[in-house]
Formats: structure tokens, C-alpha cells, sequence
């Protein structure tokens, strides 16, 4: 009787472990690709604003009068946002697009639509042999290879949870086949 519960342990551990890995990739994507926008003394901020292909911006109206976001093409369109109401738009291609307000025309803004970036490999040390022969070697100092601040600051939390919920996955399943045996 005990081999069968054991038996059917297993399969639900992997699902387990799927799922919280799964749940972590998308808690990952979703603080990589979104923004916010206010709407605050007739102005939109911040201004210009980015997101990545497939992210979405959510602006909230901060000011005590009523303000539209239309985008300039007309590809979306806010209606009224009251005081203190949100509107909130994804982004499928990338570009420029330029925005407004339909009740009050000096009010302008942009949004930079950007390919997710991709994450540049980090190169391996090579060994280089010592002055004077010998078979041993030294390993260079490190070379940062990082890309820029700004483009990874949005993703370093989410990235972080999708390891620590990998690693916390990992956990489960092998205490549990600690357990067993």
C-alpha cells in the first residue's frame, strides 16, 4: 500500500514544481513590461515613456478635472477619465507613438515601444599561460559585459523571484525524496 501512495507523490511534486516555476516566469515577464503613467497638472509623466513589445502602460488621472489619452494615429482611445480614474493599453509592435488630450490640446506626450532586450551571454575566462612556462595558468581579471543599468533595472526583481521560486521548487522535491528514503 505504501509503494502506490509513494507512486503518486511523484507526479504531483512535478506539477508542483511546473507550476510555481511558471508562476515565477510570469510574475518575471509582467514587472519586465509594465509602466505608469500620471496624469498630473496637465501634464502627462513621465514623458516620454517606455515599455517593452507586449507590455502594457496604466495611466491615472492625479488632476481634479477630467483628461482623455488619444493616441495622435488613433490606434487607442481613453474616453473621459475622471478625476482619479485609470485607463490601461498594451503595446504589440514597437515604435513611437505620440499621444493627447482631446479636452485640453496642450497637453502632449510619447510613449517609446522597444523589443524586449536580450540578455548578452557573460564570456568565460580564459587561461593564459605564465610568464616563464610551467604548466599552470592565470585567469584574467573579470571583464563587466552587463548591459547598461537601465535596461535591466525592470526585470531585476522579477528575475529574482523566478530563481528563488526555482530554487524553492527544487527544495520541495528533494526533501521530499529525502523522506522517503
Amino acid at each position: 500500500m505504501q509503494v502506490t501512495k509513494m507512486s503518486h507523490e511523484r507526479p504531483r511534486l512535478a506539477v508542483v514544481a511546473t507550476a510555481l516555476a511558471v508562476v515565477a516566469l510570469l510574475l518575471a515577464a509582467s514587472a519586465a513590461i509594465a509602466a505608469s503613467v500620471t496624469i498630473s497638472g496637465f501634464a502627462y509623466s513621465p514623458n516620454p515613456v517606455t515599455v517593452t513589445v507586449g507590455g502594457s502602460i496604466t495611466w491615472t488621472n492625479n488632476d481634479p478635472v477630467s483628461h482623455t489619452v488619444t493616441a495622435d494615429d488613433a490606434s487607442f482611445n481613453s474616453g473621459i477619465l475622471a478625476s482619479g480614474a485609470t485607463f490601461t493599453h498594451a503595446f504589440a509592435t514597437p515604435g513611437a507613438i505620440a499621444y493627447h488630450c482631446n479636452i485640453h490640446p496642450t497637453m502632449h506626450g510619447t510613449i517609446q515601444v522597444q523589443v524586449a532586450p536580450t540578455p548578452r551571454p557573460t564570456p568565460r575566462p580564459t587561461r593564459t599561460p605564465r610568464p616563464g612556462g610551467g604548466n599552470g595558468g592565470s585567469t584574467p581579471a573579470p571583464t563587466d559585459t552587463s548591459p547598461p543599468a537601465s535596461s535591466v533595472d525592470s526585470t531585476v526583481s522579477g528575475v529574482g523571484l523566478a530563481l528563488l521560486s526555482g530554487a524553492l521548487a527544487s527544495l520541495i522535491v528533494a526533501t521530499r525524496r529525502t523522506r522517503r528514503h
